[in-house]
């Protein structure tokens, strides 16, 4: 293949050096990769899961060239010619060093879903807010505790970077306790935080002098009624203050600060802005197109819709001679790529199925995504009934019909490939309120 004859062996990076720790306790290889599980926490401690069973199979899959462990989308995207969007970039900057090979060099936190905002393209999984005030639901009680960060403690020594998502990390009090055995055990270390960027105290000030802090601050507009629409409970000057503050340190430090930006249906005819302002500032973006939920994704717009959203971005006028312009509008112009190819691939007549019976939508879905399975696009590590399954549970749980078939009417539109991997990588009940959270928005 042609991504080994310029790749070695280690091309992906995180296979064989990084734990990706979930909120369900879940343990895998990456951000990318959810579906595919080294154990769980705290039924296997962190030794049983690094020498697992599991991690060496999937770094021997990776050597030959084999993808079906849940490393389909990165394959997916590679072929595409589309490198910078795929998973295997954001590991590429991991030095494996041989002789500490029995330890992992990064690890990613993901333990909590402690959070201020109520992003309308999040859910209760990463919010306990939209878990309590939007899905109306029990919340997630977090497996990890203080004997997880007591087992770190023969890991942190080795570690070249950790990195901490939520949530909000800054609002995660077990963080705290993981950043207070870094600075004991390894204050040099590289220490990356994916922020909302509305929080931040002299307390927490004080800890990332301490450290080497790379900050990453997601943000979909510089245009407040557009951002605050979508980052429920934020005010943009408050955040645009922060980012400052944020910058300023990064640049002190000699660590890394970007921006991580959404391209929804809700931001696209003003996301120009947001790269105008922050190119002009030096700062690089990290733009990335939302898949779920359905309402937040492109894919929810028609072909004439898409159409303009192409024309629209692909007519943004820059200045060439900025190097951070170039690097973020050509990490624009391959977003604007990837939306023409999902205009090219939409299905065209989907009200022919609005008269459907909910039965016959049901069999409609099942055999959009067996017709997915059986063309070998996603490469499933299950079989075909583990999904037929999950489809029947969705069909019993969501007792709206009106609710679940605008949420049917919606996933015909998405990608089979896209949606199996959805249901591979969340727990059942995580993948039943992204479903009924779709089907409510359209009603």
């Amino acid at each position: 293949m042609k991504i080994f004859r310029r790749r070695n062996k280690y091309y992906c990076k995180a296979a064989s050096s990084s734990l990706l720790f979930q909120p369900s306790g879940d343990v895998g290889p990456c951000y990318y990769n959810r579906g595919y599980i080294f154990g769980k926490y705290p039924e296997k401690s962190i030794d049983e899961i690094w020498d697992s069973i599991n991690r060496k199979n999937l770094i021997k899959s990776i050597k030959n060239a084999k993808f079906n462990l849940g490393c389909y989308q990165c394959k997916k995207d590679i072929d595409a010619g589309l490198f910078y969007s795929s998973g295997i970039s954001k590991y590429d900057f991991i030095e494996i060093d041989k002789k500490e090979s029995k330890f992992p060099s990064l690890m990613a936190f993901q333990l909590d879903n402690i959070c201020n905002l109520e992003c309308i393209m999040c859910s209760g999984e990463y919010s306990h807010l939209i878990r309590k005030n939007r899905e109306k639901a029990l919340a997630y009680i977090s497996p990890y505790n203080d004997n997880f960060v007591e087992q770190l403690k023969k890991y942190i020594p080795h570690l070249k970077i950790a990195v901490f998502t939520g949530g909000e990390p800054l609002l995660i009090p077990l963080y705290y306790k993981i950043w207070d055995k870094i600075i004991r055990l390894n204050p040099n270390m590289s220490v990356t935080i994916t922020s909302n960027g509305t929080v931040l105290n002299d307390s927490i000030k004080e800890y990332f002098e301490k450290m080497n802090v790379s900050i990453t601050v997601g943000i979909d507009a510089v245009d407040a009624e557009v951002y605050e629409n979508i980052r429920v409970n934020a005010r943009l000057d408050k955040t645009l203050k922060n980012i400052e503050y944020f910058n300023n340190y990064c640049s002190r430090k000699n660590t890394k600060f970007e921006i991580k930006t959404l391209i929804t249906p809700q931001n696209y005819k003003v996301v120009q802005n947001l790269f105008y302002y922050f190119s002009e500032r030096g700062i690089i973006i990290m733009p990335k197109l939302a898949v779920m939920p359905f309402y937040s994704s492109m894919m929810s717009l028609s072909v004439e819709e898409l159409d303009h959203v192409v024309l629209h971005l692909s007519t943004l006028i820059y200045n060439e001679e900025d190097e951070i312009a170039k690097i973020n509008f050509s990490r624009l112009n391959e977003m604007t790529q990837q939306i023409k190819q999902m205009r090219n691939n939409l299905i065209l007549d989907i009200d022919n199925y609005k008269s459907y019976s909910l039965v016959d939508l049901k069999v409609l879905l099942i055999e959009y995504l067996k017709t997915t399975y059986e063309s070998k696009v996603y490469l499933s590590p299950n079989e075909f009934d583990f999904y037929q399954k999950q489809i029947d549970i969705v069909f019993d749980k969501i007792d709206d019909e009106g609710v679940l078939r605008n949420a049917v009417l919606c996933l015909i539109k998405i990608p089979g490939d896209l949606i199996l991997n959805e249901m591979n990588r969340s727990e059942l009940e995580k993948f039943i309120a992204r479903v009924k959270q779709t089907g409510e928005y359209y009603i």
